[in-house]
């Protein structure tokens, strides 16, 4: 696989991984790939913790799906993303090529399901334990991968009140995303767990279990491992495989030109 087709091929894992063990050889071509990337005076300011370890892994699945369970009873998920979300088109606000499509769907939400994601359903999801469904599995998902990964950046290099916050993520983005192409060619799935991020106590623990010092920050968390050829999918779960036609982002010299 080339470059270009690992960018095209490139897309966020949200089944079951195999029991293939990544291995020593894999992670260090990962980890790489992942250093490769531009940092700001090549100041590389992460540190990626890799959690192998079972009784780790299932503890951050906990977490994971308490999480995910959290969030959507809430229904503060649904407020800020829910306009993303879409299953049929007709209707919806979206512009074709943007969002995520929900396409696997448990028969008895099938004929509800643009109610189910909008946010003045949450009284019918919390009645059918729609957040208790989704926090199993996504407990499951992370519980089933075999690497576990964990993001911290410096502080000094990531300071909230200058320009060193947006270098930094910006670099850490570029990484991952060096890392996700190198594990595409590797038929290795990996997968942003952001939903610990929406609940800051949740997000604090995981940190806390991985005895972050003061002087870092942990902001993000990725689930990686080999793809089985028919992946299992979670039983309400979406894709994102569109995108915008060129000629609906780019601009020629100045806004207003087009």
């Amino acid at each position: 696989m080339n470059l270009l087709d690992a960018i095209e091929n490139r897309h966020a894992y949200n089944g079951f991984h195999t029991d293939e063990p990544v291995t020593e050889e894999e992670m260090n071509i990962l980890l790489k790939a992942f250093n490769k990337a531009p940092s700001q005076f090549n100041s590389q300011p992460w540190k990626v913790l890799i959690s192998r370890d079972k009784e780790n892994r299932y503890k951050l699945a906990e977490y994971c799906g308490i999480a995910m369970k959290t969030a959507m009873e809430k229904g503060e998920f649904w407020e800020k993303y829910g306009k993303y979300f879409y299953h049929d088109k007709n209707g919806s606000s979206i512009k074709p090529g943007m969002g995520m499509k929900v396409d696997h769907i448990p028969n008895f939400l099938k004929q509800i399901i643009n109610f189910i994601i909008s946010s003045d359903a949450m009284s019918f999801i919390r009645e059918k334990s729609i957040p208790t469904i989704l926090g199993i599995e996504n407990r499951k998902l992370v519980e089933k991968s075999p690497v576990c990964l964990a993001i911290f950046l410096r502080k000094a290099d990531y300071n909230k009140s200058d320009n060193s916050s947006f270098y930094s993520t910006l670099s850490l983005g570029m990484a991952i995303e060096n890392m996700w192409l190198a594990a595409t060619e590797m038929n290795i799935g990996m997968q942003f767990m952001s939903m610990p991020m929406e609940v800051p106590e949740i997000w604090k623990k995981i940190s806390d279990m991985y005895n972050c010092p003061t002087e870092f920050e942990m902001v993000a968390l990725m689930r990686l491992g080999h793809m089985p050829e028919k992946p299992d999918r979670p039983v309400l779960d979406w894709t994102s495989p569109d995108r915008l036609p060129l000629q609906e982002w780019t601009l020629d010299e100045k806004f207003g030109s087009n």
